[in-house]
């Protein structure tokens, strides 16, 4: 028994294998892509290295469901042990059970596949116990619910099913809290001097998961924020850390990777094209946003980035997932990020700046603006104008840094959990709040997307706070970090 991993999702699959008389021939049939076709070459050599003949005649192999096609290298392992079990060398019972991954070299030795910790984590609770690769053995020990056995080669696993020497399970490893995150230390929000209301800012996107536009002249810190912007999310836990360490095992083979804890943040440039940023391709692969599932997506410069990729950000930006489909076949994968994005107010960036004068016509500050589509902009919970630094040297929190900031996110979340217990959440608005909320509502015809994000941003401003009820004031100072639309965009 071994699996499928199609996109994200795991299937089971069965591997048949007879041995027939006739003439010599080795078939694998059931949609089986080139790369499990190789797999013969491989199979034969490996069981000839680890002291097996092949017997002579027609060798079938058949992968049900037969119906679905399969490709990857992590068939020949289950193979092998299917031509094993054929051939009378280990009791067909014994596998009953057990799951078999991995590839195998010319001399019988186990190698890495990619994905493996998502595929371990599918079969939980479907199989009791699985064999795998020494290296990926180690990473998946951290899954509960699976017997997870380390494998050097195939001649070790043979001997542990004829009972001559046994391979122990993996002991179940306890992850280590922000394990793999020492880049965090490489940045830190301390280094941004005179931004206090920037610094505010991000802490409150990251509180609420409120996605956030950055518009201003250059030099004046949007970069240099949304670069820290990773140091200061709490670490993952629970079935978001999961989820993310499968997402990992499919891009790379790194243990302190695939188990760090820290969210992910993906900068792509804005080169990128679309099937890079959402994904696609044939067989369908996924893109950027779903590298940045649970963490922070950062799209600097977002004008330069292409029509079709902006605008393909929106369904994900409102799901959380993104559903392709090309050649009949359909995969969904998750993409709930916090986007995060800066961009100058016109091509040479000093549009409205004091101290520059702006060199754009009319015409192409206009044009640069309208590369981001009224739907984008209303997805957006803040549109915040960045202004000059302060270097009068009175900035009240010139000394927080990513270390105090993260603390604020995490005591926020705390409260907001406290308050779901309590039933309290979300907070009720107040008198003063839904009159001022009324007055914006009609005057700047806020749609009914805007009006949720705005009530959304004043709750998080509530919680910041360490408030119960969503006053006037929140509501205030949530418009003022949407008020930047208006001032760039018509209303």
């Amino acid at each position: 028994m071994t699996c499928q991993l199609d996109g994200l999702s795991v299937g089971i699959v069965q591997v048949e294998a007879e041995t027939l008389g006739g003439f010599s021939a080795f078939s694998i049939v059931g949609l089986a892509g080139p790369s499990i076709q190789e797999s013969k070459e491989r199979v034969r050599s490996a069981m000839r290295a680890s002291g097996i003949a092949l017997p002579p005649g027609k060798i079938l192999v058949n992968l049900f469901p037969a119906d679905e096609r399969k490709s990857g290298t992590q068939w020949d392992l289950p193979i092998a042990m299917a031509l094993a079990s054929a051939m009378g060398l280990v009791d067909p019972k014994r596998c009953a059970r057990a799951a078999f991954v991995g590839e195998l070299g010319l001399d019988g030795s186990l190698r890495p596949i990619a994905g493996v910790f998502q595929m371990v984590l599918g079969l939980v609770g479907q199989v009791e116990e699985i064999f795998l690769e020494e290296s990926q053995a180690r990473i998946c020990s951290t899954i509960e619910g699976i017997r997870i056995y380390p494998v050097n080669s195939l001649v070790d696993l043979l001997r542990h099913f004829r009972g001559e020497e046994k391979i122990l399970p993996c002991p179940h490893r306890n992850l280590v809290k922000n394990q793999g995150g020492e880049e965090d230390g490489l940045l830190d929000f301390k280094e941004m001097k005179g931004q206090d209301q920037v610094k505010k800012i991000m802490v409150l996107s990251t509180l609420g998961h409120h996605h956030l536009l950055l518009i201003g002249p250059p030099g004046n810190g949007k970069s240099m924020a949304l670069e820290r912007a990773g140091t200061i999310q709490p670490d993952l836990e629970g079935q978001a850390l999961r989820e993310v360490m499968g997402v990992r095992s499919i891009f790379t083979g790194k243990e302190e990777e695939i188990l760090s804890t820290r969210p992910p943040l993906l900068m792509p440039h804005y080169s990128i094209t679309r099937a890079g940023l959402v994904g696609g391709g044939s067989p369908i692969q996924p893109g950027v946003i779903t590298r940045a599932h649970r963490g922070v997506l950062v799209l600097d410069e977002l004008p330069l980035f292409s029509n079709e990729c902006l605008d393909a950000l929106r369904l994900p930006m409102d799901r959380k997932e993104i559903s392709l489909l090309r050649n009949h076949r359909s995969r969904t994968y998750p993409s709930d990020f916090l986007l995060l994005s800066a961009m100058n107010p016109c091509p040479c960036g000093y549009y409205g700046a004091e101290d520059h004068d702006c060199a754009c016509s009319p015409f192409q500050v206009k044009s640069y603006r309208e590369k981001i589509s009224q739907p984008l902009l209303d997805r957006f919970d803040m549109v915040f104008e960045v202004g000059p630094v302060d270097k009068t040297g009175k900035s009240s929190n010139k000394e927080k840094d990513s270390t105090k900031m993260r603390e604020e996110v995490e005591e926020g979340r705390d409260r907001i959990q406290f308050m779901k217990v309590k039933e309290k959440w979300p907070p009720k608005v107040s008198p003063g709040g839904k009159a001022l909320l009324e007055e914006i509502s009609v005057f700047f015809h806020l749609s009914s997307r805007s009006l949720n994000k705005l009530l959304a941003l004043a709750a998080s401003l509530c919680i910041l706070r360490a408030g119960e009820k969503i006053s006037e004031e929140d509501l205030a100072e949530a418009f003022q970090y949407r008020r930047a639309r208006y001032k760039y965009w018509e209303k």
